[in-house]
């Protein structure tokens, strides 16, 4: 379920999570108010909990993204194509492709916590389940395909 809020009510619920993901002794410590990634260009940086960036979890998307294939992204200039596409690289990426390992663990994005929550339920409708199956058939893909990522942004 795609959730479209105002973005006063997505700014202040981006900060409240952001928040709860660390630790209160490290916030104390730290005492950095959840700010946005400016000139921020690699994904495992953006969600690196100890930086506090707010950011949109765009991971429910790449489920359409993995299991229809070539897609054309058609967005305005510094959206999030690229994240976006480094997002999808970090998760689908073996190791022994020459990429470094995935820094990132993807069991606090949206996709699997949906994953989760379908799984949890006592009934499912044929929407539903065909959902978790998709859902599925992207996480079983997680670590094994190999990725060429090519960027133009710096052209």
């Amino acid at each position: 379920p795609l959730d479209f809020l105002p973005w006063h009510e997505v700014h202040s619920r981006m900060a409240l999570e952001s928040t709860a993901a660390i630790p209160a002794a490290a916030v104390a410590e730290t005492a950095v108010s959840p700010r946005f990634p400016v000139n921020v260009h690699s994904f495992w940086h953006l969600v690196d909990p100890a930086k506090r960036y707010i950011y949109v979890d765009r991971s429910w998307y790449m489920k359409f993204v993995v299991l229809e294939g070539t897609t054309l992204i058609l967005r305005p200039r510094r959206s999030g194509k690229t994240i976006f596409l480094q997002m999808i690289a970090d998760f689908l990426a073996r190791k022994e492709c020459g990429r470094p390992a995935p820094l990132v663990d993807f069991k606090n994005f949206q996709i699997y916590k949906r994953i989760q929550e379908l799984e949890r339920a006592t009934t499912l409708d044929s929407k539903a389940m065909e959902e978790l199956r998709d859902l599925k058939d992207v996480w079983s893909m997680k670590g094994s395909t190999p990725v060429i990522l090519i960027s133009c942004r710096g052209a």
